[in-house]
């Protein structure tokens, strides 16, 4: 038993791990302003997924308000 927690601790610390990094940027535009994070990995394709997957949001906004579905 000993043997079998003692492989599985050593397998855990030899998995590798996620360092990442976050930027704040900023989007103007007429009347708002919108912070968002851009995400800096050591994985290339991690990180173009998860910033397209926001850029997804900030572009669905922007189309939104210019296409005026904010006003009354």
């Amino acid at each position: 038993m000993k043997k079998i927690i003692l492989l599985t601790v050593l397998f855990i610390f030899q998995m590798s791990t996620v360092f990442a990094s976050v930027e704040k940027h900023v989007d103007n535009g007429v009347n708002y302003e919108m912070s968002y994070p851009i995400v800096y990995t050591k994985d290339k394709a991690a990180q173009d997924k998860i910033n397209q997957d926001i850029y997804h949001y900030i572009a669905a906004f922007r189309n939104d308000y210019d296409a005026g579905r904010f006003f009354l």
